[in-house]
């Protein structure tokens, strides 16, 4: 416990040093009426890097999403790319509808789309202001001549392609008014390998000029944002001017690039800047790799000289009251070195009684050093990791490790604490005797008092097992309530549940609820015996299921009785072809082990309008269509009278 305790000097010759800091602080008043302008200018300017460098923070976070966005959306559109079961109409409309959620949820970016093996546009989504809008039709362009696509076609399927920081351009002309923009994009292939188009984001760079608006008024200069030729996007330049190339700095723009640090002079100004680099965004993603139109931009602070002079002379002026604030300063010192011994006494017995409240916390503590290393841990974390205290110490961390968690875990982690931030999570960790044990951790970094100020990271955490434990044993329970334990299809209260949220929220789509009894399996219940019934539900599940779309719900209601939601139709024919599959694909022979045998289904259909109805309405529809396919002579379906009462 030697680390968490930091002692004070002990005081002694109190009045010697007294005239001692007096001598000191008057040297160092003295010495403040002769500070050159020049180090007045770089304090200055280091407030200004500071900005920048925030600056530059909060744009690389915007990058990182961007470049984590483009990926999640890659994948998803491969999945659905790679699917067996959907058309290419299917496909598309799976497309439209995750591109135009997405975009509802990121009004960063102003255009997301997917474009097919030959450049032309298949979805686009426009965002404007928080509304998000489908492109559809002749409306969808050919992007066949961009780079980002040329390029999308080369890459392998995990490369990202960045582009320029640039103005947008719609038929090959820069867009007015004027709107920077970065695409990421990322290719897709199909199950054959085969490069099918790919995804591209837009992200706006009127998000990302936000970040200038909000610091503006933190710097003296003028905050703008210029691209690796040196085109200014945002800022010195008037957007609205036919030339906005930097090259009306004359020699000044090349300077900074040579300069490292990050500062040039002209006449009048001085430029700051600071460079996002994309390689960083790559190394800190873990990305496979990235495709670049090019590899920076900057952010640039320009700020006229004479907002520089007055700070020196302020300076200057402020040196004689500095002089006698200093020596009240000694006076003040000089009380308090008297009493210093008072406080270092108390402050011994506060640590003495930190100590033992550490030491009987139930909570699992452990303290390391920089490289991970043990040198405490409480008697909680003995009793629930296994590992005694002279076991620990001196020892990894590491050594605690379970392997659930993978490299980027770790790497989060250190990024974190080694900047000073805490870290917190739920860790996966190993007993000594081998079981796996849940911990809810936190990691604070501090500075030790009389180590040599060397950094030591404090974790504090407690045993949420049994918690975990319990989670899944509820989720296994909520699964059980709503599905049919016999073939994983859902049950009559999770049909009721989304046949009255589909009644609730649908207004301009028909919708289709069908009820499904098969003909004659009592007498093969009878004949051959209850298990080999129950096997043959399971395959009628499985044929319904064969047919209907990834969103439709299929429900088993007992006994041999099934019903199937139908969302989202273009038109009732839908239904008619639908029934049609599934009277052909549940007569078809069946196979179950020792014997072969057929049966057929009767189907009651009622189509559900736009509008609004109830529930048991839709539900008593469809059985009373079932009870006259039945009377027909079976193996048939019968779609019920539109008839059904709109509630208001």
């Amino acid at each position: 416990m030697s680390q968490l305790v930091g002692t004070e000097s002990s005081p002694s010759r109190g009045y010697l040093w007294l005239w001692f800091v007096s001598i000191i602080l008057a040297v160092i008043a003295v010495a403040l009426h002769f500070y050159t302008k020049q180090l007045e200018q770089d304090r200055h300017l280091t407030q200004e890097r500071k900005v920048l460098q925030l600056l530059t923070t909060n744009l690389e976070e915007d990058l990182n999403r961007a470049i984590s966005d483009v990926r999640f959306l890659q994948s998803r559109l491969s999945l659905i790319a790679k699917s067996k079961g959907l058309s290419e109409s299917e496909k598309t409309n799976e497309a439209q509808s995750l591109l135009l959620q997405f975009a509802k949820h990121h009004p960063r970016y102003h255009q997301v789309r997917q474009i097919n093996a030959v450049g032309k546009e298949v979805v686009r989504v426009e965002v404007k202001g928080n509304l998000s809008k489908l492109t559809t039709g002749q409306r969808l362009q050919s992007k066949s001549g961009q780079r980002y696509f040329q390029r999308l076609a080369k890459v392998s399927p995990q490369t990202v392609h960045i582009s320029r920081f640039d103005f947008n351009r719609e038929h090959g002309k820069i867009e007015r008014p004027f709107r920077p923009v970065i695409r990421f994009s990322m290719p897709l292939y199909d199950n054959d390998n085969k490069f099918v188009g790919g995804v591209v984001i837009n992200l706006n760079g009127e998000h990302l000029r936000q970040h200038l608006v909000s610091l503006d008024n933190s710097v003296d200069g003028h905050l703008s944002f210029v691209n690796g030729e040196g085109l200014w996007l945002f800022g010195e330049i008037d957007a609205e001017t036919s030339d906005t190339r930097s090259d009306q700095l004359g020699t000044i723009w090349p300077m900074p690039v040579r300069n490292s640090r990050g500062v040039a002079q002209g006449k009048d100004r001085l430029y700051l800047h600071d460079v996002i680099s994309y390689q960083r965004l790559a190394k800190d993603q873990s990305i496979a790799s990235l495709d670049l139109e090019e590899s920076f931009f900057k952010v640039v602070s320009t700020m006229p000289l004479n907002n520089l002079t007055p700070y020196a002379n302020q300076r200057a002026k402020l040196g004689g009251p500095i002089l006698l604030g200093l020596l009240l300063i000694a006076i003040i010192a000089a009380y308090r070195w008297h009493i210093v011994s008072q406080r270092q006494r108390r402050t011994v017995a506060k640590m003495a009684r930190l100590a033992q409240i550490i030491e009987e916390s139930q909570e699992i503590i452990c303290l390391t050093d920089e490289r991970g290393y043990i040198s405490y841990v409480n008697p909680a974390f003995e009793q629930v990791t296994g590992y005694s205290q002279k076991e620990c110490l001196g020892r990894s961390v590491n050594m605690l490790k379970s392997g659930y968690h993978d490299d980027s875990f770790y790497k989060q982690l250190w990024k974190k604490i080694e900047s000073g931030q805490t870290f917190q999570s739920i860790f996966v960790n190993r007993r000594k005797d081998g079981s796996v044990y849940y911990e809810e951790k936190v990691i604070t970094p501090f500075k030790s008092l009389n180590d040599g100020h060397r950094t030591y990271y404090f974790s504090s955490g407690h045993d949420v097992t049994e918690l975990k434990h319990l989670k899944s044993r509820t989720k296994q329970l909520t699964y059980l309530a709503f599905h049919d334990s016999l073939t994983g299809l859902a049950n009559r209260a999770l049909l009721q549940e989304r046949l009255e949220h589909t009644l609730a929220t649908r207004r301009t789509q028909y919708a289709a609820l069908l009820m499904l009894d098969l003909d004659g399996f009592k007498a093969i219940n009878d004949a051959y015996g209850h298990p080999a019934g129950d096997k043959l539900l399971v395959q009628v599940g499985k044929r319904i299921r064969a047919v209907v779309r990834e969103g439709d719900t299929v429900a088993r209601l007992g006994g041999d009785e099934f019903a199937l939601l139908l969302e989202q139709l273009a038109t009732p024919d839908d239904v008619h072809h639908l029934a049609e599959q599934l009277l052909q694909r549940i007569s078809a022979p069946l196979q179950l082990e020792e014997f072969a045998t057929a049966i057929t289904v009767s189907i009651g259909v009622t189509i559900i309008p736009p509008g609004s109805f109830v529930a048991d309405d839709m539900v008593k529809s469809a059985d009373q269509a079932l009870y006259v396919a039945k009377e027909q002579g079976k193996n048939r379906f019968i779609v019920a009278p539109s008839d059904a009462k709109q509630t208001d």
